[in-house]
């Protein structure tokens, strides 16, 4: 039913049936991903607690509902921890220096909504600064990690 409500959510006009056989072909093509996801889970189990690779904690107390829909919130929400919070980790990691840059080129970094920096550069640095930006962000991960950067005059022309 989730995966119903999501795809209804962006556009997407599948069955149950439908989304069903989409989430298993996907599941067969990728095995590694499903162990993956898997394991989170029950980690999660274990101690009630999601957590990313640098050590950020969520409890999910919920994992051990016996309301099956509340349970799979909470597994869906150990995984989303793992990658959401992860991507957390990386930015705070970053930050010291992405914010030493724009420093330096004399612009300032002022906002940081999720995974996302945003600031003000002065005109005509922001293609150099991008792909410091870029460089800075992807050597925090432990993973290949691809980064894209933007500018604008707003947040939303701003957005790769």
């Amino acid at each position: 039913f989730k995966m119903q409500e999501t795809c209804a959510k962006e556009g997407v006009h599948l069955s149950i049936a439908e989304c069903g056989q989409f989430k298993r072909s996907l599941e067969e093509a990728r095995p590694q991903f499903v162990q993956w996801r898997v394991k989170l889970v029950e980690q999660a189990r274990e101690t009630g607690v999601a957590r990313t690779e640098a050590g950020r904690r969520r409890k999910v107390p919920e994992i051990w509902s016996t309301d099956p829909g509340r349970r799979a919130a909470a597994e869906r929400e150990a995984v989303n921890e793992y990658c959401q919070g992860g991507s957390q980790d990386i930015i705070k990691r970053a930050m010291p220096k992405t914010h030493a840059l724009v420093k330096q080129a004399k612009g300032s970094q002022n906002n940081q909504i999720h995974d996302e920096l945003m600031g003000y550069q002065p005109l005509g640095v922001e293609k150099e600064i991008g792909r410091e930006m870029e460089r800075i962000m992807e050597s925090m991960a432990e993973f290949p990690l691809r980064v894209e950067s933007g500018a604008g005059k707003n947040w939303y022309e701003a957005k790769p």
